[in-house]
């Protein structure tokens, strides 16, 4: 995992502990990220391979939102 990668799953997690009145991230959106990472990097993928691309999409994702 790169320091950008650990950046950008910081941020998620951000979003994801926020509350959620406070959040523009929903459970949708976090199950989302799930199941788009696990297709992209498939089933046997290392848990940090897995987490990096959960979080470079989720953060993308976030930044549609808020811009």
């Amino acid at each position: 995992m790169t320091e950008d990668d650990a950046r950008n799953a910081l941020l998620v997690r951000a979003f994801e502990l926020a509350p959620a009145d406070l959040a523009n991230w929903s459970g949708d959106d976090r199950a989302w990220a799930s199941r788009a990472a696990a297709e992209v990097e498939g089933a046997s993928a290392p848990t940090d391979a897995f987490v990096a691309r959960r979080a470079r999409l989720a953060a993308e994702r976030l930044a549609e939102t808020l811009y």
